[in-house]
């Protein structure tokens, strides 16, 4: 600063107030191009590369046999279900499950 003037008027004379004030309207213009050039990078390369991805993957899921051991798996899921429903029904805790509920039911119908 020159001599015998306080610092903050130094700096006030010293400024460039347009170009200070240029620079909140510089950062708007910096988030509205990364905006833009993220939906633009969203939108170009899922649909420029997801088609050969999913080519890829299909080509994946016939070499592996995926549909086959999935069918397998689910057969093998519903026959073990089927196996333990049967047992669980068969079982004397389901009985007393059954009798109850039909307890709570007649209770609940004559109260309500």
């Amino acid at each position: 600063p020159p001599q015998g003037q306080p610092v903050s008027q130094a700096l006030r004379q010293t400024v460039k107030w347009q170009a200070l004030s240029e620079l909140p309207l510089a950062a708007a213009y910096a988030f509205v191009a990364l905006v833009f050039m993220a939906l633009f990078v969203s939108v170009h390369f899922p649909s420029k590369y997801l088609p050969i991805a999913m080519d890829s993957a299909k080509k994946k899921l016939v070499e592996w046999q995926v549909k086959e051991k999935a069918a397998l798996v689910l057969e093998s899921a519903r026959s073990g279900v089927a196996s333990a429903y049967q047992h669980a029904v068969e079982s004397t805790y389901h009985a007393k499950a059954v009798e109850y509920v039909d307890a709570a039911r007649r209770h609940a119908s004559v109260a309500y």
